[in-house]
């Protein structure tokens, strides 16, 4: 971000996305699916604590108690934040080169690498979510 970006969106000032407060749809899938999914969730997030704690030679409750609470605000901020970047304003040539005039286009910019970065939350935040109502309706 320079001056002159600032000085020319200013002049003329272009749309910018924005962050979504939305929670993934719920539809009613196979069994089999919901079980898998939470599987590969479960799988993913034992990974995580693996490639975190696997050069301590010893762990402390507070340190797992604490990268959990980093996870659990990483799955609750993927699963209710949605962003919304207007792609086109994410530069010149599709996004292939930067806008020298335009500030807008590197916030939609930002927004797209965010909205990366929640993909992985987003699924797993999901398949925890469906295979709680998955339990909770057949115990029913």
């Amino acid at each position: 971000m320079s001056l002159i970006e600032w000085i020319g969106e200013s002049i003329s000032p272009k749309k910018v996305g924005n962050i979504a407060n939305e929670a993934p749809a719920y539809s009613r899938k196979s069994k089999v699916f919901i079980i898998l999914n939470f599987i590969i969730s479960g799988l993913i997030l034992a990974g995580y604590y693996y490639l975190l704690f696997r050069n301590e030679p010893s762990v402390s409750i507070k340190e797992i108690g604490f990268s959990s609470f980093i996870i659990l605000c990483y799955l609750l901020m993927s699963y209710y934040f949605k962003p919304k970047p207007d792609y086109d304003n994410v530069g010149i040539f599709g996004g292939i080169i930067d806008h020298p005039f335009r500030i807008s286009d590197d916030f939609n910019r930002i927004l797209i690498v965010l909205k990366i970065l929640l993909i992985p939350g987003r699924y797993v935040a999901s398949s925890i979510r469906d295979f709680y109502k998955f339990v909770k309706f057949t115990t029913n």
